[in-house]
């Protein structure tokens, strides 16, 4: 991924980046010090916070990113952790059981989550937003589409609690989907007119975004939209282009034979976005899934088709634009 910018009106704050470094450090800390001798590992949510200072002002502004949670409200202490942690009778009695804290080779249960939520709060008291990167259900592909809202709901829960009143940015994972990366394109006559309004309805994404507003309507036809603060520092707009890139990850929903150009119109959407940007603008794009290959296997793409890779690029990686984007946060692992 591109490292954020140290030019053109923003700078990382060496401190502020330790202070995303003691976020992890803290939930695992948090974790071993409760954890019974058997424990062996730990799952660790993906947990990330940025201080930004423009120039102009030199006034910090804090952020968090939350992404990956993968909660597991089945996951049960003692559960047989090759069948990810879920309790079943011939593992009664098993000294190999899954920890109550959580297990690297399962999804978070909900101590884990919380235990998170906390450290966010300890070291992040007051973030000026949140940006929440999707993928909020377990790798199990026994959930419905009711288990993923309420995994969504579950998290917007936490975060209304425990940051009340802070703006927060919801984004589509690929695991944010019933079955898992199920994304289809709006423009498809067979597509459901509630596929991506439920995300608001049902989700809970519509605590976050004014349902009657904009930014929901946006989101209503695909997952994807725009969001502005204006006046967010000094006559700066804080601009957020939030991306639906789990159209392009393994999507079962596409025809992969015949991949469609544009799925969604999303490619337009981004180019015209873009260019209505202006110069006082900060733009951060968001999105999960990020272009080029998986850190794990060198040889698996992040997009299932390379023209979908070429097409984003050619976007973001265009002169003008290129200037008006200030910080890309994708995050897929």
């Amino acid at each position: 991924m591109p490292h954020p910018p140290t030019r053109h009106g923003l700078e990382i704050k060496d401190d502020l980046a330790e202070v995303g470094r003691s976020i992890i450090d803290l939930t695992t800390d948090s974790i071993l010090d409760n954890a019974t001798a058997k424990m062996k590992s730990t799952a660790i949510l993906i947990l990330t916070c940025i201080g930004l200072a423009p120039f102009a002002h030199g006034t910090v502004r804090k952020f968090i990113q939350i992404s990956d949670i993968h909660y597991d409200p089945t996951y049960v202490e003692g559960g047989n952790q090759q069948k990810m942690c879920h309790k079943t009778l011939e593992d009664d009695g098993d000294d190999d059981g899954a920890s109550k804290y959580g297990s690297y080779t399962c999804d978070s249960p909900k101590l884990l989550v919380e235990s998170a939520f906390l450290a966010m709060k300890k070291w992040v008291p007051d973030p000026d937003f949140i940006l929440w990167t999707g993928d909020n259900s377990a790798h199990d592909d026994s959930i419905a589409q009711k288990d993923v809202m309420s995994n969504l709901r579950f998290v917007t829960r936490k975060l209304d609690t425990i940051y009340p009143g802070i703006p927060v940015i919801p984004v589509l994972g690929n695991h944010d989907s019933a079955p898992a990366d199920y994304f289809p394109d709006s423009k498809n006559a067979s597509t459901k007119n509630t596929t991506y309004s439920d995300y608001i309805t049902d989700g809970s994404f519509g605590h976050w975004l004014d349902p009657e507003k904009g930014p929901a309507t946006e989101f209503k036809e695909c997952g994807f939209y725009a969001f502005k603060k204006p006046n967010y520092d000094g006559n700066v707009t804080q601009t957020f282009i939030v991306l639906n890139t789990a159209l392009y990850y393994n999507n079962g929903a596409l025809d992969r034979v015949s991949y469609p150009l544009d799925p969604c119109g999303q490619f337009d959407w981004l180019r015209q976005t873009l260019d209505d940007c202006k110069p006082s603008e900060r733009v951060f794009i968001v999105a999960h899934v990020p272009p080029g290959y998986f850190e794990h296997n060198a040889t698996e793409p992040m997009f299932s088709n390379e023209n979908y890779t070429r097409a984003y690029l050619d976007i973001v990686t265009q002169k003008d634009n290129a200037k008006k984007v200030r910080f890309y946060i994708l995050l897929s692992s």
